[in-house]
């Protein structure tokens, strides 16, 4: 049996290598277990790898490249339709080669999920359908239209598949199914250790360091902690647009020996910062589930992040961490402050995060998405 993913998960050529984003490369990687071969269809790009780029290690995944398009301008927008024309015939292609047991998995919400709904909606091809929303499933507040489209298509299952989703969500059909957001092994899972707050209290961010993920609001919330005289210290992991103004920023406020930038680490190198760590801050304003979160649970770190998507259901489900809402600085300040006069409680919660972190396990998805394919389709993997 055979899977074709259809994903804008950006690719680039490192070397003769072909690497891309590593949380999705990890999770195809896991994929590629249950199938014969796997056939992904994303975007390649011309520059250089990002640090956070890796190559797939299954040796049955075979990448099939197409162009990149959209961006800022009028003229960057135009082009994703000139794009389309191209997605379209590759797609066509691939879904042809497909076999009466094959499955087709198309990734959403992107521009080239969205010409995968609309291809299926009107082909009798690939019978045996998936598709991952990774977004949020029940946004609040203004969304892309794009996005908004995707979600509708599928709730009506226009696409004639089964639906996996962050959370779970009041009037969900049925055959949109919640899935944890996979980020973990079995292997790598250490043994459940009791942790005790003490200083100083240290905190991690890791992710983009732009404005929707919160960088700045997660390096404002330390940098008050310090101005009241708590012995906090943070380290933030990642890069972007905002990571050089944010380090200026540490340096002008004089708490440079309070913060260490890293830049981007791999899963592995993240390992043994997490055994260290007190609290992952995460004040992010568009989320569906952040991996990053379930990883630092593993470790007894215990979870602050922005109420969106499925993260409230999530950490009440798991009896850990707290949300606020994402641009409540003071909210955040004050959550810290709380764990820290109430050490006892930081414990419990730190305890209770590493025995939910098995539910993000790959082992955990896997035999899930194998019940769901053979009750669905009564065929087994």
């Amino acid at each position: 049996m055979n899977l074709l993913v259809i994903s804008h998960t950006p690719h680039y050529r490192m070397g003769t290598q072909v690497v891309g984003w590593g949380p999705t490369v990890k999770e195809i990687d896991q994929l590629a277990r249950l199938f014969d071969e796997i056939r992904h269809i994303a975007v390649l790009y011309q520059d250089d790898a990002p640090l956070s780029s890796m190559a797939y290690s299954a040796n049955n995944i075979v990448f099939v490249p197409v162009q990149p398009s959209g961006g800022e301008t009028f003229k960057d927008k135009l082009g994703i339709f000139r794009a389309y024309v191209n997605y379209w015939k590759i797609i066509r292609q691939e879904i042809n080669r497909l076999g009466n047991e094959d499955i087709l998995h198309v990734r959403c919400p992107t521009n080239i999920s969205l010409l995968a709904l609309i291809m299926l909606i009107f082909t009798q091809k690939a019978s045996f359908r998936w598709i991952k929303y990774a977004g949020n499933w029940q946004p609040i507040g203004k969304d892309p239209f794009s996005y908004s489209l995707q979600r509708w298509m599928l709730r009506l299952n226009l696409p004639r598949s089964m639906v996996t989703v962050n959370g779970k969500w009041s009037g969900q059909p049925r055959h949109v199914l919640s899935f944890h957001n996979p980020s973990l092994s079995e292997s790598s899972h250490r043994k459940i250790v009791e942790r005790r707050l003490a200083e100083p209290y240290r905190l991690l961010f890791a992710g983009n360091i732009n404005e929707g993920k919160g960088a700045a609001r997660a390096v404002e919330v330390v940098l008050q902690l310090l101005g009241s005289g708590l012995p906090v210290e943070m380290d933030v992991f990642g890069d972007g647009e905002l990571r050089i103004q944010l380090e200026e920023l540490v340096e002008r406020s004089k708490q440079n020996d309070h913060f260490r930038f890293h830049g981007w680490r791999t899963h592995e190198e993240l390992l043994p910062f997490y055994g260290d760590m007190h609290f992952v801050l995460l004040p992010s304003r568009t989320e569906g589930w952040p991996k990053v979160l379930s990883e630092a649970m593993a470790y007894g770190v215990v979870p602050l992040a922005g109420a969106v998507s499925a993260i409230p259901q999530v950490l009440e489900e798991c009896k850990t961490g707290t949300v606020l809402d994402p641009l409540d600085v003071q909210g955040f300040v004050d959550a810290v402050r709380s764990y820290i006069n109430d050490p006892e409680r930081w414990a419990v919660e730190s305890w209770a995060a590493q025995e939910a972190a098995q539910k993000f396990t790959y082992e955990a998805y896997l035999e899930k998405l194998t019940a769901m394919i053979s009750e669905k389709w009564q065929i087994e993997l």
